[in-house]
């Protein structure tokens, strides 16, 4: 045997190493997030504008784009639909509910027909609601922490966030460990 058919041959192996997996991943199907029995929510348009609004609230327009221009609202119910549990998904929608409630209660409106001053009212009493829970000893998650992540991962993931409200390199040249920062500048999005 000489080498030119011994690494085709390594070629073919190696290739077919990569390629199984993947080609036996595709020919299963996908396979269901969910286990059997376990009822999934779906999150309407509703609830898409009511996760912009909160999301906006939480991260406004200002020198910058804010959450609702980023476009986090809908990343917000996509990841919710697509990626959260059935447990998590019905914290979340209780979350908003009760956002709604709390509105209503306050002012007499829906959440997102407050003006910017009104919805951070009504979201500190939610914070203030989740910081209490959490020293009553309520364990597991809860809506105010996951929407405030979810908010804040869309946002900086966003062209937008990563952009304009970070320092953004596209094609970082080497790595430097240590930087110092000037006094206001934005820290790194890459």
């Amino acid at each position: 045997m000489n080498r030119r058919d011994v690494m085709q041959q390594m070629g073919v192996i190696m290739g077919g190493a990569i390629v199984s997996p993947s080609l036996l991943r595709f020919l299963e199907g996908k396979k269901p997030l969910i286990r059997a029995g376990e009822a999934r929510l779906f999150f309407a348009a509703d609830k898409e504008k009511l996760a912009a609004e909160i999301a906006d609230t939480i991260i406004p327009p200002t020198g910058t784009p804010g959450a609702k221009e980023a476009g986090v609202g809908p990343l917000i119910i996509l990841l919710l639909n697509d990626c959260y549990s059935a447990k998590d998904q019905k914290i979340m929608n209780d979350g908003f509910d009760m956002v709604e409630t709390m509105s209503n209660d306050m002012y007499k409106k829906s959440f997102v027909d407050l003006s910017l001053a009104d919805r951070t009212e009504v979201l500190k009493k939610v914070e203030a609601n989740a910081i209490a829970d959490k020293k009553a000893g309520v364990k597991g998650p809860n809506f105010w922490p996951m929407i405030k992540e979810l908010s804040m991962m869309g946002y900086f993931t966003s062209e937008a966030g990563a952009t304009k409200a970070l320092e953004y390199v596209p094609v970082p040249g080497a790595y430097h460990g240590c930087i110092d920062l000037k006094p206001g500048q934005k820290a790194w999005a890459t």
